[in-house]
């Protein structure tokens, strides 16, 4: 495919057809939601390189005539940050007709994370941390790699709560018993991490997308907090508790405790 960058007319002007575009002037542009600030914010439409003709760049394909993309560059209002877009017209069709029109939009840059991606549970293991880390920066980019690195987190994880001599299958056995819920089992042999169709870790799966990718990290982070977390918190309210009674307090306390094992 051959690619003919063309500019439109050097004639300087105040800004380039918004008309054409479909947006407004520079101080009431169309908003929308930054991806940096997250605000909902008006932005400023200008070409890539406004201080030498304010006009946008124009990419034709020789395939098609009638399709053109404008490279453009918009400002928010907000936080003064500037995002990079693609947007392609047909120019067979009416492009004043406003209905079209986000269908040809594309940000292009910054590439943002999806934003309901959780950072690690602090408490989850440093080794463990370091793959959720490079999981969690590649899903949106490669969602079929995040997935194979979360699931090596899983295995990892599991043998960090478990023994590293057991199958994964023993080890999220062993943890049903100290309270983990059972649907996350369910949940780990639907995503090919246990079970029959259990995918080895670190292998690529085609079928992979980034709602599993995104689901394999968050399973991380509730099996941290499940089986680390509640129990380190648990350990400090015990601990502040039993520093906040009195001698013969703790006495009859303990003694409770062991007339409960008594009764077990």
């Amino acid at each position: 495919m051959v690619i003919d960058i063309q500019e439109t007319s050097p004639k300087r002007k105040e800004n380039f057809d918004s008309k054409l575009l479909g947006y407004n002037t520079p101080m009431n542009s169309k908003g929308l939601i930054c991806p940096y600030c997250s605000s909902l914010a008006s932005h400023r439409w200008i070409s890539r390189e406004l201080d030498f003709d304010p006009n946008p760049q124009t990419i034709k394909e020789e395939k098609n005539p009638n399709i053109t993309t404008y490279i453009l560059q918009a400002k928010c209002l907000a936080c003064n940050k500037i995002s990079i877009w693609i947007k392609t017209i047909n120019t067979s069709h009416n492009i004043f007709n406003d209905t079209d029109k986000s269908e040809f939009e594309k940000l292009i840059y910054p590439q943002k994370t999806m934003e309901e991606i959780p950072l690690p549970s602090l408490d989850m293991p440093q080794t463990i941390c370091s793959l959720y880390l490079e999981a969690r920066a590649i899903l949106g980019k490669s969602p079929k790699a995040a997935a194979a690195l979360s699931r090596l987190a899983i295995e990892e994880l599991l043998k960090y709560l478990g023994n590293k001599e057991n199958s994964l299958d023993e080890n999220i056995n062993a943890l049903l018993t100290k309270g983990l819920p059972k649907e996350v089992k369910e949940m780990l042999i639907k995503a090919q991490v246990l079970g029959d169709e259990a995918i080895a870790p670190g292998k690529i799966n085609s079928h992979d997308n980034k709602e599993l990718a995104l689901s394999l990290l968050k399973l991380l982070n509730f099996i941290v907090n499940n089986q680390i977390s509640q129990n380190k918190e648990i350990q400090t309210i015990s601990s502040i508790l039993l520093n906040s009674l009195s001698e013969p307090m703790i006495e009859i306390h303990q003694q409770q405790i062991l007339d409960a094992k008594e009764l077990k």
